[in-house]
Parts: structure tokens; C-alpha cells; sequence
């Protein structure tokens, strides 16, 4: 039955995903959908504007030919075979979530499909769900042990997004991890520790290949409008990662209350010390000055100009931001190695200049798997909260009140 509940639930929301969906072109379709269209027509020269290697638009192309309908590729008919890649996503994570052993996959894989920052980019032409799918799948080979295939699809990753390459690199840690490297590091006995590092040597690979690929291009991005500007790191990536778990896991959050409190108790000066401190450092470093996050037709730029322009506003934010924070501190992971997570999420963010929700994507969908089931009412009740607001907020998005 709750095989059957599940699957059920799941087909209606993504069957409400692409009835709503419209037939216009939304926001960055109009880079992605043209370049897939030329592909599709043969036409192989990338387009202007694209800001990474275009291995999704090739898929999505050759799909369509395969499908009998490259050569007049249309719209609504390239958003279904995105839909139909984007449809494995659920199917690896629930896959990952049963690797990892966790008796509340049914329900942590809805939790997934309908998060408000996810779910919406199924139904677009967007390379952020592809993009999970592929890692998602280095993450099941992973833990399954199977490192070659594994590397192979880590390498194939960066051919979506050039940036997967942290997560690779997080997957590499997991693998060394469960093969018990630090103990032998520890323990001096470098020869299992050698057999575990030639095992992994496609994720050096990929590693090696993006390096060589930012040296050969001059940077991580292919469109000069999202280039990294690794002059400076943009702090405000973290502080809105911050506030939307706060928003993502707030039941989460509640019950991690108590756990805060004696955390606090402990260290009372210390806490207040570093506290504020922080504030202090949040309100001078709270940059959103990319051009792009001036345009208010997206959600996240009407929050961050808010914040921006009233500072009793950015001062109120700062609380969820901490409670969040320390949320995350003491909620427990279910293995030493995916505390790596938090580090490699805060690099993956830092030198972005464009400060936008849809690179958490990764970094949320890694929390979800990472940390220990706590109890099964928490996860329904964050179903319960997820499945309006994603329904309201998806629903203002294909009128075209606005996008995240």
C-alpha cells in the first residue's frame, strides 16, 4: 500500500508538472531550447550565450532523432523527452536512499519530487535535473562499489555542468571513506590505501579534465555573463543557501530546537561572541550586484533586492539564517564522510557572482540523502507543507508571474 501510495502520488504531481507547464519559452529556455533545435537540425556550432558544454542539448537532440522528430523539433515536444530523462531522477534518488539502507525512502523520495526548489525544473528545458541525474547515478555506483562506471559517469557529468566537478570530488571522498582510507592512513598501512586510490582513478581523470579545460578556455563558464570571478567570493550564496533550508526543513528545524537550546547552554559567551560577530560580517559582506540579480521577474531577486535595500529586513533574515545554521549543526549524518558536504557546498557557491537558488539543488538533494532518518511524521508533515506551496508557487511560475 504504500508502494502504491507513493508511486501514486508521485505520477499525479508530475502529471500536474506538465499540464501546467504552457507552451511559451521560460526564462533560460531561451538559450537552452534553440541550441537544442540546432543540434537537432544538424547543425552542430554552439550558440551565444550558452554558459556550459552543451551535452544535455546534445542528448535531448539525439533523443529526438531517435523519437523520428529531430528534423522540426518543437517546443512542447523537446520539453517531453526532457520530462522523460528528468523522470529518473525520483527513480536514482529512491535507488540511493535504499543503498544507504533508510527505511523512509517512500516517503523521503516524495519529499524530493515536490520540494519548491526542485520540482518546477523538471518541466523546463533546464540543465539542473539532468544534470542531478547524472551525479545522482555517480552517487548510487559509489556506494555500490562499483568505482569505474562510477568515474565514467562522474566524467560524462561535465559535459552538463563544468561546476559538478566539486561534487565529483565530494563522491571521491565518500568512496575513500567507506573504504576505510583514513583508518589505514592512520594505521600507516599504505598499500590498501594505494589499491583504493587506482580503483578511483576516473574520478582523477574527470578532476584533471576540468582543470585542463578551465586552463584551455580561461575559465569555468562558456558565456562570459556567468563567468566566476574568482577576484572575489560572494558570501551571499551561503547566507540565501541558509535561508531557503530554513524554509525547506523548517519541521526539521523545530524538532532540532531542544538539541540547540543545550548546544547553547554550553558555551553561552562563546555562542553570543561568535554570533555576533557573524551578524557583523553578514551585514558588510551581503553583495547581490550581478546584473542579472536585478532583474525582479525572478523570485529570489525580488527577496535579495528587499534585503538588500531595508537593513532591518536583512537583520531580521539573519535569524532563520542562524537557526538554520545551527540546525545543520546538530543534525546527524549517517556516515563520518558526508560531512564533507557542508565545506564543498560553501565552495561550490563562494566565487559564483550570480547568486541564485538553483545551484542548491545539488547541495539540498545530497542533505536529504546524507543525514539520519529521524522519524516518519517529520517527513510527512514536511510533504504536507511542501505539497501547496510547491503547487502555488509552480502554478504562479507557468502563468508567468514570475520564476525562481
Amino acid at each position: 500500500m504504500l508502494v502504491g501510495l507513493t508511486a501514486l502520488a508521485a505520477i499525479a504531481a508530475y502529471s500536474f508538472g506538465m499540464w501546467m507547464a504552457g507552451d511559451s519559452l521560460k526564462a533560460d529556455e531561451l538559450a537552452h531550447y534553440p541550441q537544442i533545435k540546432a543540434f537537432a537540425e544538424g547543425r552542430f556550432e554552439i550558440k551565444r550565450g550558452l554558459a556550459m558544454l552543451p551535452g544535455y542539448h546534445a542528448v535531448i537532440a539525439a533523443l529526438a532523432w531517435v523519437g523520428g522528430v529531430g528534423g522540426a523539433l518543437s517546443l512542447p515536444a523537446a520539453r517531453v523527452i526532457s520530462w522523460g530523462l528528468c523522470a529518473l531522477a525520483p527513480v536514482l534518488f529512491f535507488l540511493c536512499a535504499r543503498a544507504l539502507g533508510k527505511d523512509n525512502r517512500f516517503s523521503l523520495s516524495l519529499t524530493f519530487l515536490l520540494s519548491p526548489i526542485i520540482f518546477p525544473f523538471f518541466f523546463f528545458l533546464y540543465t539542473d535535473i539532468p544534470s542531478l541525474l547524472f551525479l545522482l547515478g555517480v552517487l548510487l555506483l559509489t556506494l555500490q562499489r562499483r568505482y569505474q562506471l562510477a568515474g565514467l559517469m562522474a566524467v560524462l557529468s561535465l559535459l552538463l555542468r563544468q561546476t559538478n566537478v566539486i561534487w565529483i570530488f565530494f563522491f571521491a571522498l565518500v568512496a575513500l571513506g567507506q573504504e576505510g582510507v583514513w583508518t589505514r592512513l592512520a594505521q600507516r598501512d599504505f598499500r590498501p590505501v594505494l589499491h583504493a586510490l587506482a580503483r578511483l582513478w576516473l574520478f582523477v581523470f574527470a578532476g584533471l579534465a576540468f582543470l585542463a579545460f578551465v586552463y584551455w578556455h580561461g575559465g569555468i563558464a562558456l558565456g562570459a555573463a556567468h563567468m566566476l570571478r574568482v577576484e572575489r567570493l560572494y558570501p551571499t550564496q551561503v547566507y540565501l543557501l541558509l535561508f531557503t533550508v530554513f524554509l525547506l526543513f523548517m519541521p526539521l528545524h523545530i524538532r532540532n530546537l531542544p538539541r540547540i537550546a543545550r548546544m547553547l547552554r554550553r558555551r553561552p559567551v562563546i555562542c553570543l561572541f561568535v554570533g555576533a560577530m557573524s551578524l557583523a560580517f553578514y551585514l558588510w559582506t551581503f553583495w547581490a550586484d550581478h546584473p542579472w540579480n536585478s532583474n525582479l521577474s525572478y523570485l529570489r531577486n525580488q527577496i535579495l533586492q528587499l534585503l538588500r535595500e531595508d537593513l532591518y529586513l536583512r537583520i531580521a533574515a539573519f535569524i532563520p539564517m542562524a537557526w538554520a545554521l545551527c540546525s545543520l549543526c546538530v543534525t546527524p549524518l549517517q556516515r563520518r564522510s558526508f560531512y564533507w558536504l557542508y565545506p564543498l557546498a560553501a565552495a561550490a557557491l563562494l566565487p559564483a557572482g550570480l547568486v541564485e537558488q538553483r545551484y542548491f539543488i545539488v547541495p539540498v538533494t545530497l542533505f536529504m540523502l546524507a543525514k539520519k532518518h529521524q522519524s516518519t511524521p517529520l517527513d510527512l508533515w514536511t510533504i504536507a507543507v511542501y505539497a501547496p506551496v510547491t503547487g502555488l508557487l509552480y502554478y504562479r511560475i507557468s502563468e508567468g508571474g514570475f520564476f525562481l
